[in-house]
């Protein structure tokens, strides 16, 4: 015992490290004499644990998972940060309800060496207090170790500030310089700082999150949202690299920048990044998101900052041609580039679901709302299956590449049909790319690309958890026999039959009440019933 002192607020006293191999006590005897000769006095007896031993994480993560019995401590570097709103995705605890205190007791810790890293639990956000890349030696007694085998990472749970033993004062260059490319990341790398090079953001027309606003919380970031039943808090938006390969970035809606960008008319204008760069984020491996959103991939980065997303390089790819509809009106002229759109006899319309737009976000009317732009996207509604032929129709996109050379060249689309109700969520969900370099005489399948889901997006009265609050994206390596041609054609037909239902989600059956793919299209549903809503169609290439 050291410095033991009576102070205002009582006894005083620090403690050396116990290195022993046992538990210790020590007494302190307090007395005092007044100038009367009347005497007090009082022990306060000291117990103090022997310090953990040191384990390092291969020990842990090779641990069976349950209450862990090592009464040891792990060593590594806190790299989130427990201010930020942007750490993990808000459990949905009800069916219009989020758990948003999830993210403020949730960390990340990696080693010493950057190798490894571990999601943390705390019980409460007065528990989690280790600053941003501070070195923090960590007990593991009473906690519980969490395995997820595909892909594999780990969680700590039942952790109090108790279990934190010692902390140094943060020093962000004394961690790990860990630098990958979007095929380089491994399952190691999960819960791990990385900076991932060589980005671009596919849609460069928007914010963060590109959703409906008035289906999430109502805070002072989004005025138009509803207190008591919000449809969702977390929105992926995709990156590419150079290679053709995709990465989603996620982002809650509790995240200040989300949207914003201070000294900015942003009225009718983007957020995002428009050029290339590293994208620096803690790699996760989302267990919410897919299930709203689709298949996120194996792999998602969630970035602490705004400033973090560093795609200030020049673009590393050129457009061909694109849509976005921005200029709010309602032909099929690209923004971007020269091209055609066929929709063969599909009737078309205007569509104010694809929340590509940053408007000025005061609230009031939907022309406020924080991204819902009218006529934002374009709207093809037509019975999509020739049930005589037992086959799918199909809407065209066509360019010329003449003079054209690259390493890669991709195709985007952002899109969805209609509302998760009776009335417009019967467009087809399975769509296949096929493509022509001869001007459109002859089609082959695009290769390598899977089927390209289109899915139903939330509204009000009907949602169900798997519904999707904004258009999904997508993205498609074209063949390299697509550069140099006077015109190709890209078709995308219906693969199936298959499409979405509602399905009548209650407060009791909302998890598994859902209404994705389980639908099938006949003859009976009315052709404006059957949507494809588009937000963004690009063509790129490096």
């Amino acid at each position: 015992i050291l410095k033991p002192e009576i102070t205002d607020e009582g006894l005083a006293f620090s403690l050396t490290m116990n290195e022993g191999s046992a538990p210790r006590t020590a007494t302190i005897k307090l007395s005092f004499t007044d100038a009367s000769g009347e005497f007090a006095w009082a022990l306060c007896k000291v117990t103090q644990k022997p310090y953990p031993a040191a384990a390092d994480f291969a020990t842990v993560r090779a641990l069976t998972p349950g209450e862990i019995t090592l009464q040891q401590y792990i060593e590594g570097y806190i790299v989130s940060d427990p201010d930020s709103k942007n750490v993990v995705s808000s459990p949905q605890t009800q069916q219009f309800f989020f758990d948003r205190g999830e993210n403020d007791r949730t960390a990340y810790i990696e080693s010493l060496d950057g190798k490894w890293g571990f999601c943390l639990k705390f019980a409460s956000s007065e528990d989690n207090t280790p600053a941003r890349f501070s070195k923090v030696r960590l007990s593991l007694n009473g906690a519980t170790l969490e395995k997820k085998n595909s892909p594999e990472c780990y969680t700590i749970t039942g952790l109090t500030a108790a279990n934190i033993l010692e902390t140094s004062t943060p020093d962000e260059f004394k961690i790990p310089v860990k630098t990958k490319t979007i095929g380089e990341l491994t399952d190691d790398d999960i819960f791990t700082l990385v900076s991932v090079t060589n980005l671009e953001i596919m849609c460069k027309d928007g914010a963060y999150t590109n959703c409906t606003d008035g289906y999430s919380f109502k805070d002072n970031i989004n005025p138009i949202g509803t207190a008591t039943a919000p449809r969702w808090d977390v929105a992926p938006l995709m990156c590419y690299d150079n290679t053709g390969r995709t990465i989603y970035m996620l982002t809650n809606t509790a995240a200040p920048w989300r949207r914003f960008s201070s000294g900015r008319d942003l009225e009718f204008n983007s957020v995002v990044p428009q050029g290339s760069g590293t994208f620096r984020g803690i790699v996760v491996a989302d267990d919410v998101a897919p299930i709203r959103f689709g298949d996120l991939g194996r792999y998602q980065l969630r970035a602490m900052t705004a400033e973090e997303i560093a795609l200030t390089d020049e673009p590393f790819s050129k457009t061909v041609v694109e849509w976005n509809w921005n200029d709010r009106k309602t032909d099929l002229i690209p923004e971007i580039g020269e091209g055609e759109i066929n929709k063969y006899g599909a009737t078309q319309g205007a569509a104010a679901d694809f929340n590509n737009v940053v408007c000025s976000g005061k609230g009031g009317a939907s022309s406020e709302q924080k991204g819902l732009v009218a006529n934002g996207g374009i709207m093809f509604s037509q019975q999509w299956w020739d049930f005589d032929a037992d086959k799918g129709k199909y809407f065209d996109i066509s360019f010329s590449t003449q003079g054209i050379s690259g390493s890669n060249m991709i195709f985007g689309i952002v899109w969805g049909h209609g509302s998760m109700s009776n009335t417009t969520l019967s467009g087809p969900a399975h769509w296949n790319l096929l493509y022509s370099v001869d001007g459109g005489a002859t089609f082959q399948a695009v290769p390598d690309s899977p089927i390209i889901k289109k899915r139903s997006i939330t509204w009000w009265s009907t949602t169900s958890q798997d519904s999707t609050p904004g258009f999904t994206e997508h993205l498609r390596k074209l063949p390299a026999d697509c550069f140099g041609r006077e015109k190709v054609v890209l078709r995308l037909q219906v693969a199936d039959k298959v499409t979405d239902i509602d399905p009548k989600a209650t407060s009791s059956n909302y998890l598994t009440a859902l209404g994705i793919e389980k639908g099938t299209l006949t003859p009976s549903v009315a052709a404006g019933n059957s949507q494809a809503r588009i937000g963004t169609i690009t063509v790129r290439y490096n």
